[in-house]
């Protein structure tokens, strides 16, 4: 494959960086030079791994703190978040963009899940903790090959599973019965969570 790859604005996810974990969880999401979004109470922390920064929601910080903050990040949008949840102004601001699909390095937090899923059809949504990845599956139908063994999670509103084929339900999590393609249908969009 060529080197030399010419991308569209918008067709590559963004990262939206709304957790500071280690530099290293967000390193492989930074290969394609996306779009890089922080929630200014994390600004402090990625400034320090040495990346450039374009947009910073603010919320926290007084808006000449982060001016000052980001000087050496210029040119870098400022969104006020206002009486707005930083996590919903940011994927609005994603989707005002133009955006397809962004990657959250974030806590899955009980309210995480309430405020990304009303995003559900307009963003391609894939959020990574510590160690774990965690995809919204926005069509209701997820299929994957996966080898026994491997285990899932499923995070979902109040619609139950229409059909789940190839896993066993565990107290915690599903786990993969035997090397297949599984799948899992839902009449609304759901999440699943696997190690990585």
């Amino acid at each position: 494959m060529s080197s030399h790859h010419f991308v569209k604005e918008g067709q590559e996810p963004a990262l939206f960086i709304f957790e500071a974990f280690p530099f290293d969880r967000a390193a492989s999401l930074l290969e394609w030079s996306p779009l890089v979004i922080v929630a200014d109470h994390v600004v402090d922390a990625v400034l320090g791994w040495g990346i450039k920064i374009d947009v910073v929601l603010q919320q926290q910080y007084p808006l000449e703190k982060l001016e000052e903050m980001l000087l050496d990040q210029s040119p870098v949008q400022i969104v006020p978040c206002g009486s707005t949840q930083p996590l919903e102004k940011g994927l609005d601001f994603l989707v005002e963009q133009k955006y397809r699909a962004v990657n959250i390095l974030t806590e899955l937090g009980p309210h995480f899940f309430d405020h990304a899923g009303k995003f559900s059809g307009r963003l391609q949504l894939v959020a990574f903790t510590e160690n774990e990845k965690c995809s919204l599956i926005s069509s209701g139908k997820f299929e994957k090959w996966m080898d026994e063994g491997s285990k899932l999670k499923i995070f979902q509103d109040s619609e139950p599973l229409i059909h789940v084929k190839g896993l066993i339900k565990t107290e915690a999590e599903w786990v993969v019965q035997h090397s297949k393609l599984v799948s899992i249908e839902s009449k609304s969009f759901f999440w699943v969570g696997e190690p990585g």
